[in-house]
């Protein structure tokens, strides 16, 4: 079966544009073709996602995950992998896909999830607070335990952070996520009120008015 994957991928040129000598003709594949309609090569995704070693070139390591969330492959070794490579010093949007990329796959890996596993991470001095704020929102979702203390530090680095993508990032996955059905609405109160005095501007005023339509207040 693997083997006639290689094949077809091959004899549909998939390959010659999958696994370019450049890596910006790769970018520019992964940005985009249809993998998702492309049933015929799942497992040659597949096998060169669970075979892939990281380059130099971080937007490309990131559009590889991202691949991996959209083609929904999961496993135990990619959990184990990413893990790791949330460790090395690399960019945060790198860190933030992998992060994405857990939680989107919940379904799979709240089986193996465990929050100590990214305190490493989170104590790191190199990681920036977007990174740590992710973090945060994953542990919300994944553990049962100890959430009004997550919630806390979470409104803590979301009033020391004037990075407004956190904010919006933050907002977005308390409503894709519905993560407000756990948290007490003084506390998502109180975020509104950090965000509204940061004066990010009208892409931030924007969300809040969607956020608050959201919660009905």
């Amino acid at each position: 079966m693997e083997k006639r994957a290689q094949a077809q991928a091959e004899d549909s040129n998939i390959k010659i544009y999958f696994e370019n000598r450049f890596l910006s003709k790769r970018i520019e594949f992964l940005e985009d073709y249809d993998f998702e309609s492309d049933k015929t090569n799942y497992i040659y995704f597949k096998n060169f996602i669970l075979n892939f070693e990281l380059t130099n070139n971080d937007w490309y390591n990131s559009l590889i995950i991202e691949l991996a969330d959209r083609l929904e492959i999961v496993d135990n070794v990619l959990y184990d992998r990413y893990l790791e490579y949330l460790s090395h010093r690399r960019h945060y949007l790198f860190k933030l896909s992998i992060l994405d990329y857990f939680i989107n796959n919940h379904s799979f890996y709240y089986k193996i999830y465990k929050a100590d596993d990214f305190k490493s991470i989170y104590d790191m001095k190199s990681t920036k607070y977007i990174v740590k704020n992710q973090i945060i929102v994953n542990n919300l979702f994944f553990i049962q335990q100890d959430r009004d203390a997550q919630i806390e530090e979470l409104l803590i680095n979301m009033e020391k952070t004037t990075d407004y993508r956190s904010h919006i990032r933050v907002i977005n996955y308390i409503m894709n996520f519905e993560l407000d059905n756990f948290i007490d609405i003084k506390k998502l109160r109180d975020l509104i009120t950090i965000t509204l005095s940061k004066k990010f501007g009208r892409a931030v005023d924007l969300k809040l008015i969607e956020f608050k339509d959201y919660l009905q207040i």
